[in-house]
Formats: C-alpha cells, structure tokens, sequence
C-alpha cells in the first residue's frame, strides 16, 4: 500500500515539475507548432464601442499562407459597412527580419500606402486595434517570461509577459510590454493586456 501511494506521488511530481520547467518562449514555441498551417481563412465580425455603448460592427475576412523558410503573408480585407468595403491590409512577415511589411489599400483613392516604422503603432481604421496588432506574433523579436499562472473560466492559463527585446521593436511598438494568457490545454492565447509606452495598461484584448 505505501509502495504505491509513494510510486503515485512520484509520477506526480514528475509530471508537475515538467509543466513548470516550460519557459514562456517554449509555451510560444509550442503555439506556433500546433496552430499554424500552410494556408487559412477566416470571416469574422468586429463590434466597436464606443464612450456611450453604441456599437459599430464591421465584417471581415483574412487570407494566410506560410511559404518558406519562415516567410508568411496574409490580407484582411473589409466586407462591411460599404464605406470601407474592399480595404485592404497585406502583411509580409519574415522570422529572419526583425521588422514586417505592410501596405494598406484605399480603394476610394485607389491608392496603397506603406506603413513603416513608428506607423504600426497607429490605429487601424480607426480602431482600437495597431497595425501591429494585425501581425503574426515575431518569437525573434521579443522575449517571454512566464509570470504566473491563473485561471479563466474554469481553464488554466500560463500568464506570460511579452517584451520587445530589439532596439528596432522597442523603437517602433506602441507597447512597453504586453500580458498574455495562454491556455494550458489547447496552447490558445484567450486574453491579452497591452500596455502602453508609460507602461500603463492601455486596452484588453480577448
């Protein structure tokens, strides 16, 4: 009877301290492994709020494809309302450059306009939403520390900080550091903080 309660408490805590020796980045390692794919679409719909309640909904839809050697891009294009219907976000993402592409298509101009450096951290459509934000998450460019865990309606979640580790990121994000909780079963990131450059919690995000 001890032999076994002794075996079973062992296998626990092997189990246990297996969880606990994940870094923040093998957890975002770990993420990118189960959920990315060759190519995917998405159709989704943003609700905006606004000071009073009122609420704005615009319908969207992403197109990504991963080609190689850590190369990706994807579009966001409006469907809804018809005043921004047909704009166009392309990002060109690259793990071996510290910085994405992004070009912004205007179709009641027919212009398209790059956004660099300092400009992803500006509002998306006039949103709550960076250019930034619209991008793949770029593992080479920021470091992740697991602070704690916490539980969100009934699942666990590694709470792991994000902090932008280049002089390149650190000069062009809008965000001192960001908090991200990442569920234990399915590797999702179900919630985000964003703080800002006063490292002041800025927006959520879930």
């Amino acid at each position: 009877m001890h032999k076994i309660i002794s075996r079973s408490l062992f296998v626990f805590v092997m189990v246990a301290n297996l969880s606990y020796g994940q870094t923040g980045l093998d957890v975002m390692k770990e993420q990118d492994r189960r959920h990315r794919s060759d190519q995917e679409f998405t159709e989704y719909t943003m609700t905006l709020l606004d000071s009073r309640g009122k609420e704005k909904q615009r319908r969207m839809v992403s197109y990504s494809k991963n080609i190689e050697h850590g190369q990706s891009k994807s579009l966001i294009k409006f469907l809804e309302p018809t005043n921004i219907s047909n704009v166009g976000l392309l990002t060109w993402s690259d793990s071996e450059q510290e910085s994405d592409n992004q070009w912004l298509y205007l179709p009641a101009s027919k212009k398209i306009k790059r956004i660099t450096g300092g400009g992803k951290a500006s509002s998306f459509m006039s949103t709550d939403f960076a250019f930034e934000d619209m991008r793949p998450e770029n593992l080479d460019t920021h470091t992740y520390t697991i602070i704690r865990e916490e539980e969100i309606e009934g699942q666990l979640c590694w709470v792991i900080e994000a902090l932008p580790s280049t002089s390149k990121e650190k000069r062009d994000s809008g965000y001192s550091k960001r908090q991200l909780w990442v569920g234990h079963d399915h590797y999702l990131t179900i919630k985000t903080d964003f703080y800002d450059r006063r490292k002041k919690l800025s927006k959520k995000g879930v």
